[in-house]
């Protein structure tokens, strides 16, 4: 089977970051080669998600229908510089072979591929789902107990997908509209809402459906599907809803808060110092320090409306502020240990607590 090395470079890099690097079960290391229906397909699947990616090319009279390492035929096809690979199934080896390269990967059964559930009667919907997924993906840790806050959450209402996610510390909200009168909650882990929101994109219309234990999307290309977590979600959504009296505005350029970010955190360590902000009426100060490092400061242009202070994790942060380029950043607060408000993404918001400094 010939198959451009571009294509089949970009379906490899897609359905890669579904496969686990790390699993009991070993073919949950493998990805699935198969072009029994006309063109070659490969999936990789792991316990939490799957992606399937059609490439779109025509196989020839001998479909390929075989597994093969994940890393090994990731690497080595990812190393090919010319243009056009040749791909087939030789005994137990799959064969990778171009003018100047030539690799026999061992091979298994495609039988032996864990085949996930795929959902039918999908809906299409508001491609924002994606960043709604990515984004409020930033107020999660990885790791954290209970199960549930290891997930984004997606709560269907009202011709809305409201997309949240928090570890309990910061949240976020994310609104989308959503075309159908269904209503229902969904909580799938943040692994998997991340990836598939990276890899989902700018491949034509975006559809979506949902069971009771599986959530997927698809493309033109592509099926995604992600395991849900069980439990009952916080309710994350009344920090949003909350009175806003008396909060206070501060407006600051996003590029310059993250430039800054970066030079104070130089004299913490990320995952647990914090910086202390200072407010003038043009202006926005903020200081890190550390026993054993020293004191760092930066001031940067702001528009203030109140004079105040107040400290803030400083990776807990930066999480938001990277995500912005120009935009301005706009941070409600209202006294020193109140609720604190981010905004400057169309349609998102974020809120932290500050931390208490002596």
């Amino acid at each position: 089977m010939k198959i451009p090395t571009e294509v089949l470079q970009t379906a490899v890099k897609k359905v890669y970051p579904f496969v686990a690097q790390k699993s009991t079960i070993p073919i949950y290391m493998h990805f699935l080669l198969d072009a029994r229906d006309g063109t070659l397909v490969i999936s990789g699947s792991d316990f939490e998600g799957s992606c399937r990616w059609d490439t779109g090319i025509a196989s020839d009279s001998d479909p390929l229908y075989a597994t093969v390492h994940a890393k090994i035929f990731h690497d080595d096809i990812l190393g090919i510089n010319e243009s056009e690979i040749d791909l087939y199934a030789e005994k137990n080896k799959v064969v990778v072979k171009t003018s100047r390269h030539r690799a026999r990967i061992d091979s298994l059964p495609g039988d032996e591929y864990l085949h996930p559930a795929l959902l039918t009667g999908l809906h299409e919907v508001d491609g924002r789902i994606l960043d709604a997924m990515e984004r409020c993906a930033i107020a999660v840790k990885p790791k954290k107990t209970p199960a549930i806050l290891t997930g984004v959450h997606l709560r269907v209402a009202n011709r809305q997908i409201q997309a949240f996610g928090t570890d309990g510390v910061r949240a976020g909200k994310y609104e989308v509209v959503f075309d159908d009168d269904a209503e229902f909650q969904i909580t799938l882990p943040k692994k998997m809402a991340s990836i598939i929101a990276k890899n989902a994109r700018n491949d034509g219309p975006l559809r979506f459906g949902t069971n009771e234990s599986t959530v997927a999307f698809s493309t033109d290309s592509a099926v995604f599907t992600s395991q849900l977590l069980d439990g009952n979600y916080p309710e994350v959504w009344s920090f949003f809803d909350r009175d806003r009296t008396g909060y206070e505005q501060i407006q600051v350029d996003g590029s310059a808060l993250a430039d800054a970010l970066n030079r104070a955190m130089v004299f913490i360590t990320k995952s647990d110092g914090y910086v202390l902000f200072t407010t003038t009426k043009n202006a926005l100060t903020i200081s890190a320090t550390a026993h054993d490092r020293g004191v760092g400061e930066v001031e940067i242009d702001a528009q203030c409306d109140v004079e105040t202070d107040f400290a803030l994790n400083a990776q807990f942060l930066y999480d938001f502020v990277r995500l912005l380029k120009k935009e301005q950043v706009i941070l409600s607060v209202r006294g020193t240990l109140e609720l604190l408000y981010l905004n400057g993404l169309d349609n998102f918001q974020y809120v932290m607590m500050p931390m208490y400094v002596r």
